[in-house]
């Protein structure tokens, strides 16, 4: 079962089990925190590989949240203790793990951007010319004496899309990707599982 197993909410047959709502919040913040370094290291100083080094961090627990379960990542097994002598807000597995999913797919763009503009790429040996190409016209922009070091570009807009997800699921309790899923569900492009729910009803099913 993916999840955990809560007893007079969860049956034996069940795929899925639940997650708890409380450490769930508390992760979405510090990840939020990350986030931002990310995003001002690169707009700020065009410190590509400091942010790469972040949103590894960020790639390597949507990892295990995704393929392993949430018990063993590292985010949330970090702020368990703050939230052990609170009563549990149980919501479904199902959908944290597609929102999840949203979130390594997300993290991996950036990585691999932050890869190429950092020039990591190229002194790997593996890029072609018009990667070598890109990392000496952000050289030569990052040079200029501005505020923004960075110009915009994918990276940078995927770590804007990032932190307003985290920002709605640390602060705003909501989660983007569980509605998207409840979306997808209703649509009838993902199988609905029995005994699942969301915190207020976001990613109820018809």
């Amino acid at each position: 079962m993916y999840g955990t197993f809560v007893d007079g909410l969860s049956q034996k047959q069940d795929s899925y089990g639940f997650v708890n709502e409380r450490e769930i919040r508390i992760a979405a913040g510090v990840s939020l925190l990350f986030a931002l370094f990310a995003l001002f290291a690169v707009l700020l100083k065009s410190d590509y590989d400091k942010a790469l080094y972040v949103i590894a961090v960020l790639w390597i627990d949507f990892v295990v949240k995704v393929f392993v379960g949430p018990k063993f990542s590292p985010l949330l097994a970090a702020v368990r203790p703050f939230v052990r002598n609170s009563p549990a807000q149980y919501v479904g597995a199902v959908q944290k793990r597609f929102a999840w999913g949203i979130g390594l797919g997300i993290s991996t763009l950036v990585a691999i951007c932050l890869l190429v503009q950092s020039g990591t790429l190229v002194d790997w040996g593996i890029a072609n010319q018009g990667l070598v190409e890109t990392k000496d016209f952000i050289a030569k922009r990052t040079n200029m004496d501005e505020f923004v070091a960075a110009p915009v570009t994918p990276p940078v807009l995927l770590c804007f899309v990032c932190v307003a997800f985290m920002w709605f699921e640390s602060v705003a309790g909501y989660c983007v990707g569980c509605a998207i899923y409840r979306g997808f569900v209703n649509a009838g492009w993902m199988k609905s599982y029995p005994n699942q729910n969301c915190a207020d009803g976001v990613c109820a099913t018809k």
